[in-house]
């Protein structure tokens, strides 16, 4: 199978000669000068809308996959900047393809990426393609800074809700929808669940439509306390604040915290954090076939979740693994540095050509549960006399506990460990 790989990331790059249908006719005319006839040999492969610096495109990873299956025999595309802007990447895209046989051509690039010299003038070329883009993102970043620093709005799209944007980029507020703000913000301080402040809202307003999503969204979104951030820098003079930042931050900690439940709900409510995605868990439940009535957090962003029983559990078995004892302790870093070793000498090996992508992946991808669990553990001895009051404690006990002396609790939920502990 012949491939030709296409990518558009702008509507201003169709209009300089990059349109989609340009690619795959200077592609085909190319392949035909290959004496290849059969116009059914070639597949194409379509990103239209993607950065080429975004390996996640899902052309790109169709291609990935095609490769895996030893199908392809000849990719074509109309130059290398199509696959990559990123020289790290193009290197990877050429190691896979030289080990899997698969010969690249571009229509604008002499590529050869066999020979050492070869591999020195597509990365230079590469590095080109990239620094036009970094240029291009500096120009763009120093450019919106500045609006910022100038006191106007600098993102476009729509706005948040609440606000308005005058014909001069200044933001002004909504009136309506700033008095629906301010009414969230006095009912959560009130601690009126948020559940029933969703139902009261949509009876009073017909056309709000507000969720729970929606309504965590705008208790935690500074914008609303008149603190926009943009580019790493805060500025409290472009939106005008509709509640005080003290109110803001203590309707962030009641709902995070969920005060207005009871002592028995939800032990680790609003303090469990999903190490991948950072974001906090959604506490939920369930009825069981006995009616029993379970309890989970989940990441709504990474669709995992997790028992409650689970995590107590989790917190047991630490307590008896780093309990203040010289000899655990000893066996948790020898463990920890014999794993840590194994992982790097199988990266040496692989960045030294010694071991090919699959050799490593195989080798690494064992190693990788034991060595985080046991990276975890190192890092929670500290806590050791915590986590063993925890574990003595009764059950009717624990959510004061926790919620006492505990800020955040980072769970890595593919795996099902605790990583990192954060006292209040």
């Amino acid at each position: 199978m012949i491939v030709g790989y296409v990518r558009v990331s702008t509507d201003k790059q169709a209009e300089l000669g990059y349109s989609i249908e340009a690619q795959k006719s200077n592609i085909l005319r190319y392949i035909k000068l290959m004496n290849v006839n059969n116009e059914n040999e070639i597949k194409y492969i379509v990103d239209d809308g993607y950065s080429g610096t975004n390996m996640n495109r899902p052309g790109l990873q169709q291609l990935f996959t095609l490769i895996e299956t030893h199908c392809v025999k000849l990719i074509v595309s109309m130059d290398m900047s199509r696959l990559s802007r990123n020289i790290v990447d193009i290197n990877k895209i050429i190691k896979l393809l030289n080990d899997r046989k698969i010969k690249l051509e571009c229509v604008n690039d002499d590529v050869d990426t066999l020979s050492p010299t070869g591999m020195l003038v597509t990365n230079v070329r590469t590095a080109s393609y990239t620094f036009e883009t970094e240029k291009i993102r500096e120009r763009t970043n120093y450019g919106l800074i500045q609006k910022a620093d100038q006191g106007e709005y600098p993102c476009g799209g729509k706005m948040p809700f609440g606000y308005i944007k005058n014909n001069e980029h200044k933001v002004e507020l909504n009136p309506l929808q700033a008095e629906i703000i301010e009414k969230i913000f006095n009912q959560v301080i009130k601690r009126i669940p948020i559940k029933e402040i969703c139902v009261t809202l949509n009876n009073e307003y017909s056309d709000l439509k507000m969720t729970l999503t929606k309504l965590r969204v705008i208790i935690h979104h500074d914008i609303y306390s008149g603190r926009f951030e943009f580019k790493g820098k805060t500025y409290d003079d472009i939106v005008p604040a509709i509640v005080s930042i003290k109110t803001q931050e203590d309707a962030k900690l009641l709902v995070r915290k969920h005060i207005y439940k009871k002592d028995n709900e939800y032990i680790f409510e609003g303090i469990l954090q999903c190490e991948k995605c950072g974001s906090f868990l959604t506490s939920v439940s369930a009825y069981g076939r006995n009616k029993n009535k379970y309890y989970y957090y989940s990441c709504g962003k990474c669709k995992r979740q997790i028992g409650e029983k689970a995590i107590d559990k989790i917190l047991n078995s630490i307590g008896m693994e780093i309990a203040v004892d010289d000899r655990r302790i000893k066996n948790i870093e020898n463990r920890y540095h014999l794993l840590r070793s194994k992982v790097g000498n199988i990266k040496d090996m692989y960045e030294a050509g010694a071991i090919d992508v699959d050799e490593y992946l195989n080798a690494i991808r064992p190693l990788m549960p034991d060595l985080n669990k046991y990276e975890a553990l190192r890092g929670l001895i500290v806590y050791d006399e915590l986590i063993e009051q925890y574990s003595l404690i009764e059950h009717i006990q624990k959510k004061t506990f926790v919620q006492e002396n505990f800020s955040i609790i980072k769970i890595n939920l593919a795996q099902k460990i605790i990583t990192k502990i954060i006292q209040s």
